[in-house]
């Protein structure tokens, strides 16, 4: 009987080695998943900073090519200006010769 209590106290001794065990390694699971929760925290932190940070490029890109557009849409128009001005002149040029002409014309009849 004595052998057999001797027997069940080494068992005893051994699961509790067991258990003390299991549990220094539950407890060091639990620590690291508390590091993976905090990481993985932070990656979700930097993550929506990125977003914001995507988004806010994108604000800007939408931006500046509606600026880009209104100044082509300007240039074009100064463009048309200035071949409507050249056209002008160029009118002008020849009503001006025109008269020359006509008066030169005038004067040698009237001479």
């Amino acid at each position: 009987m004595k052998a057999r209590v001797e027997e069940l106290q080494w068992e005893l001794r051994d699961r509790t080695s067991e258990v003390s065990t299991l549990g220094a390694q539950l407890e060091s699971c639990s620590t690291q998943l508390r590091a993976v929760t905090t990481d993985s925290d932070a990656l979700r932190g930097q993550l929506d900073a990125v977003r914001d940070d995507l988004a806010a490029a994108r604000a800007d890109t939408r931006h500046a090519v509606e600026r880009a557009v209104s100044a082509e849409r300007r240039a074009a128009a100064a463009d048309d200006t200035t071949q409507r001005a050249q056209r002008d002149r160029a009118l002008t040029a020849d009503t001006i010769h025109s008269l020359q002409a006509s008066h030169v014309h005038c004067s040698q009849l009237v001479a």
